[in-house]
């Protein structure tokens, strides 16, 4: 049962008494780790709309009465800015090195789902991973196996707590690929955006956008990432229909929208949102999966429609419907610059696969997509720069690209010491059309521990 908290004022916290934990925690306090692994009572227990209350410096433990019920608060999709509403599939995998607490804690009852990738934190030199109720975390200098809680108690109770999180293990700031969702327009994928219409410009609401052929993007630093896609059905009147309840009748996944109602989306359709950047960029369903003719299907989210072609060979089937290039048409007409219009004329390269953490001496895998105007490109040959910390560099070709674009290769890292980043560009070789490089880095870390066995355990701030 998930139930979404608002912050709890001064008021509600009594602040002369000693803190510890309260007798009806005590069992759940203990069950979990006690406070080795929660941390310490940083507030006294309260009671709002009929259920009590208490903060540890890593949680906020919950009870209600009238079900008698324990659980931990959803603190993970505050952090991360997830709308209550917004119901998604799981698509991110438990970073091997946090499966041993995650059991300990007894999984996803205890934890919540898991929100995000693995994410380098080089400012802390740490790796984390947040879930709704707990978030992960590992220093570059803990020995193998010793992991730790973020302190989202800490973060949620803020100063009414009076609990200052040391840095280790503090939330700090959530940047865009941190949460699964590419940072910059730049880093999306041209196959999902098509072609770039216009220059960045101020909209209407005073906000920088950028328009493309599918999609419209523009700045919402309250979003996770900093970007956010325009809500192009609705702008361009694509009528929403009620939605349904869950039958389990229908084939595919159902998408929740307003409470327990919603819709299903295919799989294939649910396969490549998750591929694409997820219901939380995308948008719920608005309506139903549609027969539009004999030859296409459609289905209208919140930020765009997919478009399905059963005919078409298997990577054409699915793609969005080129709505930005109607919004610009209707209604950014005015907003954007007459020298605005930024085709691309040349090569451009997407990282599809990468990992973002390797342990030390073991391969890491890298896959690139080249495309032209958003057209897989194929037989270009691109080449593989790693820069090491020794100053040395090491250059390697990748095998042309297939009909598809893609091509990948295999790196033997460095043995590094743990924490230490890697830096690494790619770029095409012998072509004639403008190319713009594409450049990232990963990170060396320990040897990942089995996840049999009792997992090993620190002291929070330690």
């Amino acid at each position: 049962m998930i139930i979404f908290l608002g912050l709890v004022s001064c008021q509600e916290l009594l602040e002369d008494n000693p803190i510890t934990v309260d007798a009806i925690f005590q069992e759940k306090y203990q069950s979990l780790g006690g406070e080795e692994i929660l941390g310490p009572a940083i507030s006294q227990i309260y009671e709002k709309n009929g259920r009590k209350f208490q903060f540890t410096s890593k949680v906020s433990m919950v009870y209600d009465p009238e079900i008698n019920q324990f659980y931990l608060a959803p603190i993970g999709n505050e952090i991360l800015k997830i709308a209550e509403h917004l119901k998604y599939p799981n698509h991110y995998d438990i970073y091997a090195a946090f499966e041993p607490l995650h059991m300990e804690l007894g999984g996803i009852l205890s934890t919540g789902r898991v929100l995000s990738d693995v994410i380098v934190d080089m400012d802390h030199k740490r790796i984390v991973q947040y879930f709704e109720n707990v978030g992960f975390y590992q220093m570059a200098s803990d020995p193998p196996g010793v992991v730790h809680l973020l302190d989202y108690g800490a973060w949620k109770c803020a100063q009414a707590c009076g609990y200052h999180a040391p840095k280790e293990s503090s939330i700090g700031s959530i940047s865009a690929n941190e949460a699964g969702i590419a940072s910059t327009p730049e880093r999306l994928n041209p196959i999902f955006t098509g072609d770039p219409l216009s220059e960045i410009y101020v909209g209407s609401d005073g906000l920088e956008e950028r328009i493309y052929e599918n999609v419209v993007i523009y700045r919402d630093y309250a979003s996770p990432g900093g970007i956010a896609l325009r809500p192009l059905p609705e702008l361009l009147e694509i009528p929403a229909e009620t939605p349904q309840v869950n039958t389990s009748e229908e084939e595919g996944v159902f998408i929740a929208s307003e409470g327990d109602l919603g819709f299903y989306v295919p799989n294939n359709l649910d396969e490549y949102i998750r591929q694409y950047y997820g219901y939380l960029f995308i948008g719920h369903p608005i309506n139903k999966f549609v027969k539009i003719n004999e030859g296409l299907y459609r289905q209208c989210f919140e930020n765009l429609c997919l478009d399905y072609r059963p005919d078409e060979s298997e990577d054409q089937k699915i793609h969005p419907m080129a709505l930005g290039r109607k919004y610009k048409q209707v209604i950014a007409r005015e907003y954007i610059p007459k020298d605005g219009v930024d085709p691309f004329t040349g090569i451009t390269l997407t990282i599809q696969k990468i990992s973002p953490v390797v342990p030390s001496g073991k391969e890491q895998e890298i896959s690139v997509l080249a495309l032209k105007k958003g057209i897989p490109l194929s037989k270009i040959v691109l080449s593989l720069t790693v820069a090491y910390p020794d100053s040395c560099q090491q250059t390697q070709l990748f095998q042309p690209t297939k009909d598809d674009g893609t091509t990948g290769l295999e790196v033997n890292c460095s043995k590094a010491d743990k924490g230490t980043p890697i830096k690494f560009k790619i770029c095409a070789e012998e072509v004639e059309e403008s190319v713009d490089c594409v450049e990232g880095e990963y990170l060396i870390w320990g040897e990942i521990p089995e996840t049999t066995g009792e997992p090993l355990l620190a002291t929070p701030g330690e």
